[in-house]
């Protein structure tokens, strides 16, 4: 299959990128500049596409011409990730396409109501949307959704050049400590960005693709007794575990923080409703329900930080 990334310069993108080639897919570039991609990265493509805004309708219509698939793996921006996805979308609409994957790769947000976790708002309004909508020409493509929990980089402050990172201390390797509230046992759970790129590819390139649907994924989970007890296996360092507090002062801090600032200032408070949310149980997936793939060997913790383990070495 012809498939197109959107946002194919991020490290989802790049990911998605190298997953596809791997299954043997040939995959079409969109972004403002493809010079973040390295030399091996490009010379892959079946060719890219330079956008200047996401709004930029012929670019996007020339991107989208001809594929079989459609990808939109942007970055969770306010107003790209529901506004410039919709012109996305219905581009691949016009062309005919009728497999789309919509950006997502988090925490199970169809199970939180509007408002609940601002981060997520505009992916609820996305869908939301689409739900309601009955485009007049009867074409309508059925998204495809991938939850998957916090990226295990993200969590692990393994090796990444994304410039925005959720707010979750919980796990510090410069400091060699942990932070949990509570008695430490919420269950987290945690996707790499190969996995979740491999699992991607994959069902989006099956029979039931055009189909739509959500869809459930992971590498691992477990506490942060369990994250502890794998690194000191791995690095044979300990891991301080600090306590700090309990469930009901975190959720106080987060309701002040949010008080204290306006909507459109989400990203200065949202940090501490990650946690919240996460140990109250509002978006957990459930792991008797996995989407599982043969082409996919889920990395488990201990072969994560083996991966990393001569870049966490230098802690």
């Amino acid at each position: 299959m012809l498939i197109l990334i959107a946002g194919i310069t991020g490290n989802m993108g790049q990911a998605l990128l190298r997953a596809a080639v791997s299954q043997g897919h040939r995959v079409r570039g969109l972004s403002r500049s493809a010079d973040k991609l390295s030399p091996d990265l490009r010379a892959s493509l079946e060719g890219f596409v330079c956008l200047s805004t996401y709004y930029d309708i012929p670019a996007i219509e020339k991107a989208v011409a001809g594929v079989d698939a459609v990808i939109s793996a942007n970055a969770n921006v306010p107003g790209l990730t529901l506004e410039g996805q919709l012109i996305l979308l219905r581009a691949a609409e016009r062309a005919g396409v009728k497999r789309y994957v919509a950006t997502s790769w988090n925490a199970d947000w169809t199970k939180i109501p509007l408002g609940k976790h601002e981060s997520y708002d505009e992916f609820i309004m996305f869908k939301r949307h689409l739900d309601l909508s009955n485009l007049s020409s009867g074409v309508t493509i059925e998204p495809i959704y991938i939850f998957t929990g916090i990226l295990a980089e993200f969590a692990f402050r393994a090796p990444s050049d994304m410039t925005e990172v959720p707010e979750i201390p919980w796990w510090n390797p410069t400091s060699g400590t942990a932070v949990y509230y509570g008695d430490g046992k919420c269950r987290w759970q945690w996707t790499t960005f190969a996995d979740a790129a491999a699992y991607t590819i994959d069902i989006v390139t099956s029979k039931n693709a055009e189909s739509g649907g959500i869809y459930s994924v992971l590498s691992d989970a477990g506490d942060v007794f369990y994250m502890a007890q794998v690194w000191k296996e791995v690095t044979g360092k300990d891991i301080k575990l600090i306590p700090a507090g309990e469930v009901e002062g975190l959720r106080e801090f987060a309701m002040a923080g949010r008080k204290a600032h306006p909507l459109s200032q989400w990203k200065k408070y949202i940090g501490p409703f990650y946690w919240l949310n996460q140990i109250e149980g509002d978006w957990i997936q459930d792991e008797d329900t996995l989407y599982t793939s043969e082409k996919v060997v889920p990395t488990k913790l201990k072969d994560f930080f083996e991966m990393h383990k001569d870049w966490y070495a230098k802690f």
